[in-house]
């Protein structure tokens, strides 16, 4: 009786136990499913608004506000040969740095980093020494391992940035650390944490420089790129806010 009634006791375990299984698994089938057409979704509002735009061009063919606005939309859902006709377009109607830097993102996306760098250098320029623009530079040099070149970008923009933008900071760190000079990387690990910032930084850059400030340099090798999340740019009687975009 023991014997039949643990062999039932056992048969509903089983049962419940495919049950939860089942129940799991269509779960994440659900949430899948759900990821897929959000994306979905978001890809097709974007194809709406180039859709608008094009109307837009249709009736303003020399507007190059649409011209760059268009580009942004296509380096969104990543068709960066579109996005560059649109931004060269755009350029060739209106000089503006932001429109050069916008270019040079796309050209970072493609791996054009020479080509990124240049159109920022000319950014720089125009804008008279944008933090921005010289920190995102910085970046670039890094990826070309030219980190000389690339701290003169980051120090620059910290003197532009009056020394209040983190990823200034932690990307001049992380500079004197590539080039063996720790006692500098460190004090500027710690006047990058200082900063209320910080808090903005990537969770991995985060944990680089808490890894440094408690003494470990054996992490987190990699680069840890931070760029600058926005800035405030003027021509004329306008003013742009401007966003990296990735």
């Amino acid at each position: 009786m023991l014997e039949g009634l643990f062999r039932k006791n056992r048969f509903i375990y089983v049962i419940c136990l495919i049950s939860v299984l089942l129940v799991i698994t269509g779960f994440k089938g659900i949430n899948r499913q759900a990821k897929q057409s959000q994306t979905k979704t978001q890809e097709a509002i974007i194809n709406d608004q180039i859709n608008e735009v094009n109307k837009h061009l249709k009736l303003h063919p020399t507007d190059h506000m649409a011209y760059r606005k268009r580009g942004k939309l296509y380096r969104q859902i990543k068709d960066y040969k579109k996005a560059l006709h649109d931004l060269n377009k755009a350029i060739s109607l209106a000089d503006y740095d932001h429109y050069y830097a916008d270019r040079a993102n796309i050209r970072r996306k493609t791996g054009d980093i020479k080509g990124a760098i240049d159109d920022l250098s000319i950014a720089i320029e125009k804008s008279h020494g944008s933090a921005k623009y010289l920190n995102n530079r910085g970046c670039l040099y890094i990826k070309l391992n030219e980190y000389k070149k690339a701290k003169n970008d980051f120090l620059e923009a910290f003197d532009k940035s009056w020394g209040s933008d983190c990823s200034v900071m932690f990307n001049l760190a992380q500079t004197y650390e590539l080039l063996g000079d720790r006692e500098k990387a460190l004090k500027n690990y710690h006047k990058a944490s200082r900063i209320f910032s910080s808090d903005y930084l990537p969770e991995q850059a985060r944990n680089k420089m808490k890894a440094r400030l408690a003494g470990d340099w054996n992490s987190y090798k990699n680069w840890e790129e931070s760029r600058y999340a926005k800035e405030v740019v003027y021509h004329g009687d306008k003013i742009y806010t401007e966003e990296d975009a990735d």
